[in-house]
């Protein structure tokens, strides 16, 4: 099986869009068998958690447990 890495490395601007004379970089890596390219793995990855958030949230409002 082959394993690749995937890295997404963004540097944010301030609100007005300058850059900061300390820069924030954000780092996102994935480890993935997935025979997606980088694009898709990464959608993917930013996908992953909103129906199990979206389950939490309907179980919290109808007061089920667990």
């Amino acid at each position: 099986m082959v394993v690749r890495q995937i890295f997404e490395v963004t540097e944010v601007l301030s609100k007005d869009g300058v850059f900061m004379m300390i820069p924030e970089v954000r780092i996102c890596a994935l480890w993935t068998n997935l025979k997606f390219d980088a694009d898709q793995a990464l959608k993917l990855y930013r996908k992953r958690g909103t129906r199990e958030q979206l389950h939490g949230e309907f179980k919290i409002e109808m007061n089920a447990p667990g």
